[in-house]
């Protein structure tokens, strides 16, 4: 998913969620959906870094994730404390099937002029 991301390829990225994905985030799919078109589509970079990755409950089928994921774009940055519900499909194949962002902490932007970073504050 993260790669996907990333590399802004929208269709990758929403083949990582069930079909009847549910985000607590949000009233419903379709604006989760449009959320994550603008937000994939609109930055002419993204950068993700994951961590603190752990394993809340797990079964044969499914299991809660938690980790931390610090987002970076030429818009937005943040590093978000998020859940989520892995399940398998009828094809063995992990999808997201929920997801809830449990704390988010917006951080500095930082621009990219010529391979250099700097801070816009």
């Amino acid at each position: 998913m993260l790669i996907s991301w990333q590399n802004q390829d929208v269709d990758a990225y929403f083949n990582h969620y069930q079909n009847n994905f549910r985000s607590y985030n949000f009233l419903n799919t379709n604006a989760w959906e449009q959320d994550r078109i603008t937000k994939i589509n609109r930055p002419s970079y993204i950068e993700l870094r994951m961590s603190d990755f752990e394993v809340l409950q797990e079964t044969t089928t499914e299991a809660i994730i938690q980790f931390s994921l610090e987002y970076r774009s030429a818009y937005y940055a943040d590093r978000t404390l998020k859940e989520i519900l892995i399940t398998r499909d009828s094809r063995e194949n992990l999808q997201i099937s929920n997801e809830l962002n449990r704390q988010i902490e917006t951080l500095p932007i930082y621009r990219r002029m010529n391979n250099v970073v700097s801070s816009i504050f």
